[in-house]
């Protein structure tokens, strides 16, 4: 067998290898993205969902890193400052009031 077979077996050996972990980092990420979130949920739910009800009752909110980012008319609105400032995030938008977080997720 030439050096040069060895070469290409190996690089399509390589190929294959990196495709395979690229899917697994992938939902690694995915796993690690939800966690994040669920504990922006839980902060949210234990710190700030009983004043945020008092005073933003139907608004959007923006949490990031455990902290309040701010409250929004709409989710677009808050989706729109969420990317500019965060990027993919991970991050947590939730209309206060609603039981059900939006959970923006990674993009490829």
């Amino acid at each position: 067998m030439s050096v040069y077979v060895i070469k290409k077996r190996l690089l399509h050996l390589v190929r294959r290898v990196l495709a395979m972990m690229e899917g697994w980092l992938w939902g690694l990420a995915l796993a690690l993205e939800k966690a994040v979130v669920l504990e922006e949920m839980a902060v949210y739910e234990k710190t700030m969902r009983t004043a945020l009800e008092v005073t933003s009752l139907g608004k959007w909110v923006v949490v990031q890193d455990r902290k309040l980012i701010g409250t929004y008319d709409t989710f677009q609105d808050a989706a729109n400052v969420a990317i500019e400032r965060f990027g993919r995030g991970p991050y947590l938008i939730k209309e206060v009031g609603d039981g059900f977080p939006k959970i923006c997720p990674l993009v490829a």
